[in-house]
C-alpha cells in the first residue's frame, strides 16, 4: 500500500533532518520539526558548525518549527537557526505534557521504596534522575552532594538514577568516597515515579537542555526542584517559588542550595506544593496534547507566543 501522507512531524536530530528534507522532496504539503534541545551548545570548533548546518537543513525542509521551551526558541532565533514567524511554542512549553495520575505525591509509594533502599522516613532523600553524562551533570552533583553530605545537620542520602553512557561510574564513586553509605546509584528503573515519591529534592545539575520533561516529572510529585540556569530548566522552574536555579558549573552555589532546602522542612513544602500546582495549571498531558491537535488542524492560535505567522507558507492548503 502506497501512503501520502499530509502531515509529518520529527522531533530528535538526526532523524529530523531525514524526515524533512525527504517529506519537503516528496510533496508533503505540511512538514512540523520539535526541536528538544541542541547537542551544538556543548561542542566546539568543526563539530559544532557540522551540527549546526544540520539544524538548518531541518529547518529549511520544514513548514513550521516548534521549540519545547520558550527560552530555547529565543535562542535559536538570537542564533540564526529559526526565523520568528515561522516558529512557535505549544503552551508554556513542554513537548507532550505530564501524566498527573502517574507523577504524583503517594505516601504508600514513599514508604515501600524507602524500607525496599534501607532509609528511614527522617532521612533527606535528593534525586538525580537522568543519563549519567558530563553534559547532564553527573559528575557536578556528585561533587555538589559530597559537599552537602559533610556540611548538612540532617541526614541526607542521594539517589542517583540512570544509564551510564559515559562509564562514569568510577569517576562518582571517587567524588563519593567520603560519602558511603549515603549514596546509591541505581541504572534502572521501569518505575521512574516511585523514586520521585520517595524523595525530598530533585536535582538536575545539566549544561543543556531543550525542556527537561524530569524536572516537570519532579514537580508533579511536589519535589523542589533546584537545577542550572540554562535555557529549558529557567521555563521549567520559577525560581524561588517552585525550586532554586544555580548557574551551571558553580559547584559551591549548587551545594548551598541543596544544604538550604535539605535543612527546610517548610521550604521543601512551600516549594513542593507549588510546583504541583503549576504543573496542573499549565503541562498537564490533555493539554498540550490538545493543543498540539489544534496545530495540526493548522490553528496556530494553538502556538502561545506573540508572533506573525505567514499563513500561506506554514499552512499551505492541501
Amino acid at each position: 500500500m502506497r501512503w501520502r501522507p499530509s502531515i509529518v512531524h520529527s522531533t530528535t536530530p538526526k532523524a529530523g533532518m531525514i524526515a524533512m528534507l525527504a517529506a519537503k522532496l516528496t510533496g508533503v504539503p505540511f512538514r512540523l520539526h520539535t526541536f528538544t534541545g541542541q547537542v551544538w551548545q556543548t561542542r566546539t570548533g568543526l563539530m559544532r558548525k557540522l551540527l549546526i548546518a544540520t539544524d538548518k537543513l531541518t529547518v529549511w525542509g520544514s513548514s513550521l518549527i516548534l521549540a519545547d521551551s520558550h527560552s530555547q526558541r529565543q535562542l535559536l532565533i538570537n542564533d540564526g537557526i529559526i526565523d520568528s514567524h515561522k516558529s512557535g511554542v505549544i503552551g508554556r512549553g513542554s513537548i507532550c505534557g505530564i501524566d498527573l495520575s502517574r507523577f504524583k505525591p503517594s505516601g504508600s509509594s514513599r514508604k515501600q521504596m524507602r524500607s525496599q533502599l534501607g532509609l528511614s522516613d527522617d532521612v533527606i532523600v535528593i534525586l538525580y534522575m537522568a543519563r549519567f553524562t558530563v553534559d547532564k551533570g553527573a559528575v557536578a552533583m556528585a561533587q555538589a552532594y559530597a559537599q552537602v553530605a559533610k556540611s548538612s545537620t540532617k541526614p541526607v542520602h542521594l539517589l542517583m538514577v540512570g544509564p551510564d553512557e559515559e562509564q562514569l561510574t568510577e569517576k562518582i564513586n571517587a567524588e563519593l568516597h567520603a560519602a558511603q553509605g549515603k549514596y546509591s546509584l541505581i541504572s534502572y528503573t521501569d518505575k521512574p515515579e516511585s523514586y520521585f515519591q520517595c524523595s525530598d529534592i530533585f536535582c538536575l545539575p545539566s549544561f543543556r537542555e531543550g525542556f527537561p520533561m524530569v524536572l516537570l516529572n519532579a514537580a508533579a510529585s511536589e519535589l523542589p526542584v533546584v537545577a542550572s540556569r540554562i535555557y529549558g530548566c529557567t521555563d521549567a522552574v520559577e525560581d524561588g517559588v517552585t525550586g532554586a536555579l544555580f548557574e551551571p558549573g558553580n559547584i559551591q552555589e549548587l551545594r548551598d542550595k541543596l544544604i538550604s532546602l535539605a535543612e527546610s522542612d517548610e521550604l521543601r513544602r512551600y516549594m513542593g506544593q507549588r510546583a504541583r500546582s503549576r504543573v496542573e495549571n499549565y503541562f498537564a498531558e490533555e493539554k498540550i496534547n490538545q493543543q498540539l491537535m489544534e496545530i495540526y488542524k493548522r490553528k496556530p492560535i494553538a502556538l502561545d507566543v506573540a508572533i506573525d505567522i505567514d499563513e500561506s507558507a506554514v499552512y499551505p492548503k492541501v
